[in-house]
Parts: structure tokens; C-alpha cells; sequence
């Protein structure tokens, strides 16, 4: 061959060795930007994934203590509604639960809210235990505290309605005076003989006396643990939902 066309030959084919190499560089660095944008594209998926999912579970940890917190307090103002006509304080206390409730359904996860909707009707079973009994045992913690003041009338006043609790009696209904059977008559002397009382009060004293003390005392514990089981579902359906069993709203009384 002649020596000229072989080194033209040559040239010729180091020129398309360099082009090719060129461009299959061109085309593996092309491959291997786009690699590494997928995955700075996935790892800034998941980076946010995690950032929301965080986000979540510290929205949640402030809420369902909140929540909690304001169910203690409600429940704390229904307990002293069985000592003092304390409506302010009630109605203040359902308040805030009713407001906390709501933000906690919007912040909890979807498996945790029937626990909210327990905490929910528990509260109902203590207000209706309340509404049942409070009344008169309001009455009845008044005329205590003034036998224990030192007011003899309400002394004399509470050894006839003890005496009335066990005895048996008719039924009657305190307002109808003028019908007064007459196991009734000592108790309704001594209540009028205790002028701190105002009208009401005596009835529902004399009312007091006509109900079964164990049924009083078994629905009010029965609605309490009620509560007791429904708060602690709250927690631990929270603790699930959110995948930890390390932090609780526990300091929420």
C-alpha cells in the first residue's frame, strides 16, 4: 500500500478514536448527571416525607396532651359540682374540652379518633351522673359543713335524716307540704329549724333520703372509670398510630 493513503489511514482512524471516545464520554456523563438528579430528587422526597411525618407526630404530642389536660379539668369541675352550685367553672371547663376536642380530631390520625370519641362520651356518663345526684348531695355537704361549724340545728337536722335514710317510708315529694306523711315529720321539723338553708336545699335533703346511696355511689364510680379507661385508650392508641411507646402525653394530668 502506498505509504502516504496508510498514513492518511492512520490519521483517519486516530481522528474517529478520539471523536468516538468523546462522544461515548459525553453520553456516560450525560447517563450518570440524569442518575445522580433521580436521586437527589428521591433523596429530597424523602427528606420532606420525613420532614412532614415529624411535623405530624410533634402536632400530635401537643395536641393530645392539650386535649387531656383539658378533660382533667373538666372533669375536676364536674367532681366539685357535687360540693358547690359551681356553674362558671363548669361551663368554662366544657368549653375549653369542647374546643380541644375539635383541634385534637383534626391533628390525630384516623385510627385514634374513635379513642377521642370514648373520651368524649365518658365525659356525657359523668355529667349525667352529676345532673342525676349532685344536687342534693350539695345540699347535704352544706348541712355538714354547718353541723361541723358548730350549728346544732344542723347537727339535730342530720341525725333525723340518717334516721329517715334507713327507715322505711313512703314515697313523697318534698314541695307537697301540706301532705307530709308522718315518717317524714321529724326530719321536715328539724330541716326548717336550720335558718342558714334556703327552701330548695331542705327539699333536696329530704329528697336525698329516698334514694338507694349504693346506686348513687356505684354510677358515679362507673362513670369515672369510665373516663379512666377511655383517657388512657387515648394514649395508647396514640402511642400505636405514631409508632412510640416512649413518648406519651403523660405529663397531662
Amino acid at each position: 500500500m502506498d505509504p502516504q493513503i496508510t498514513t492518511a489511514l492512520i490519521g483517519a482512524v486516530g481522528v474517529i478514536g478520539t471523536v468516538g471516545g468523546t462522544v461515548l464520554g459525553s453520553w456516560l456523563q450525560a447517563r450518570g448527571g440524569r442518575a445522580q438528579a433521580a436521586a437527589a430528587r428521591e433523596a429530597a422526597t424523602t427528606a420532606a416525607r420525613a420532614a412532614h411525618d415529624q411535623a405530624v407526630r410533634e402536632r400530635v404530642w401537643t395536641v393530645v396532651p392539650l386535649h387531656l389536660r383539658a378533660a382533667s379539668q373538666y372533669v375536676d369541675a364536674i367532681n366539685l359540682m357535687w360540693q358547690t352550685d359551681a356553674q362558671e367553672e363548669l361551663r368554662a371547663a366544657q368549653r375549653a374540652f369542647a374546643l380541644t376536642h375539635a383541634e385534637a380530631e383534626l391533628a390525630v390520625p384516623e385510627e385514634t379518633r374513635s379513642a377521642l370519641g370514648d373520651l368524649q362520651r365518658s365525659m356525657v356518663g359523668l355529667r349525667d351522673a352529676e345532673r342525676t345526684w349532685a344536687k342534693n348531695e350539695r345540699a347535704f355537704h352544706v348541712l355538714r359543713e354547718l353541723s361541723e361549724s358548730g350549728d346544732t340545728a344542723a347537727s339535730r337536722a342530720l341525725g333525723h335524716l340518717g334516721r329517715l335514710d334507713r327507715a322505711e317510708k313512703p314515697h313523697w315529694m318534698p314541695h307537697l307540704r301540706a301532705q307530709t306523711p308522718p315518717e317524714y315529720g321529724p326530719a321536715v321539723e328539724s330541716l326548717d329549724a336550720v335558718a342558714a338553708l334556703i327552701p330548695p336545699q331542705r327539699s333536696a335533703l329530704l329528697r336525698r333520703t329516698q334514694q338507694d346511696p349504693q346506686a348513687r355511689r356505684r354510677e358515679r364510680e362507673q362513670a369515672m372509670a369510665g373516663y379512666r379507661r377511655a383517657r388512657q385508650a387515648v394514649i395508647n392508641q396514640t402511642r400505636v398510630a405514631l409508632g412510640s411507646s416512649a413518648a406519651a402525653p403523660s405529663r397531662a394530668r
